[in-house]
C-alpha cells in the first residue's frame, strides 16, 4: 500500500512544469501560459493575437473582431447587441 502511494508522487512530481507557445514557440514556465483556443499561448502574443469582447468579457481573435478597434465585439455580441449607423460605420449599442 505504501508503495502505491510512493508511485503516485512519483507520477506527480513529473508533470511539466513548462510549456511552448503555439505562436512564438518559445518555452515557458506553466503558469505564464494560457490555453486559448485549444493551445497555449503566452501573454505577449495573446495581447498582440486577441483582444477582449467589450460587452461578454471572452477573448476573441483580432482578426474576428465584429466591432470596432475602440469597441471590440465577439460575432454573438455584436449580432444581438448592436448595430452599426449607416452614415458614420460607428458601432452602436441597441
Amino acid at each position: 500500500m505504501c508503495k502505491n502511494k510512493k508511485l503516485s508522487i512519483e507520477k506527480a512530481s513529473h508533470q511539466p512544469t513548462t510549456g511552448k507557445c503555439a505562436i512564438c514557440f518559445e518555452e515557458f514556465p506553466l503558469e505564464e501560459l494560457e490555453e486559448f483556443d485549444g493551445e497555449l499561448r503566452c501573454l505577449s502574443c495573446l495581447e498582440a493575437e486577441t483582444i477582449i469582447c467589450c460587452h461578454c468579457g471572452r477573448r476573441i481573435w483580432i482578426d474576428e473582431n465584429a466591432g470596432s478597434s475602440s469597441v471590440p465585439l465577439c460575432e454573438r455580441c455584436f449580432d444581438n447587441h448592436y448595430t452599426t449607423c449607416t452614415d458614420c460605420d460607428r458601432v452602436l449599442h441597441r
